[in-house]
This record gives C-alpha cells, sequence and structure tokens, in this order.
C-alpha cells in the first residue's frame, strides 16, 4: 500500500483503466489538497503467468483530503 500527496487545483482528478474507462469524481470537496492511497492486490500472478486471467490484478484507490505532501509506503 502507498499513499502519495496530490494537489488539485481545478477540483478533478479522473483514472482510467487503459481501456478508456474513466473514474471521475474523486475529489468530492473540489479544488484542494488530498492524499492518493492504492492497494495492489494479485501482482504475484502476473510474475508466475504471461497471461494472467482478467481480474487477477486488483487496485484499491482511496481519495481523502490531506495537506501531507511525502510520499509513504505502508507495506
Amino acid at each position: 500500500m502507498v499513499e502519495v500527496g496530490y494537489e488539485s487545483p481545478t477540483g478533478a482528478l479522473a483514472l482510467s483503466d487503459g481501456y478508456g474507462t474513466r473514474l471521475r469524481g474523486l475529489t468530492t470537496r473540489g479544488p484542494g489538497s488530498y492524499r492518493v492511497r492504492v492497494h495492489l492486490r494479485g501482482r504475484e500472478l502476473v510474475y508466475q503467468v504471461a497471461y494472467p486471467p482478467d481480474g487477477a490484478v486488483e487496485l484499491l484507490v482511496q481519495v481523502f483530503p490531506g495537506k501531507a505532501k511525502k510520499p509513504v509506503v505502508h507495506k
């Protein structure tokens, strides 16, 4: 799990999955400082199998207000 600071001067943040699907509206309080925390599960399968099945790797992305700028690796 990794957490980083994100400054959003316009209040917008969108994530894309690489297939054109976009997740929007992540900065619910508009412009300001946020923290973005990402959890990754299933990465070990990617190293074991050349073409892992869809859904083998899962991401949990959390965005919340926060002023800290320094990245933090929790695990």
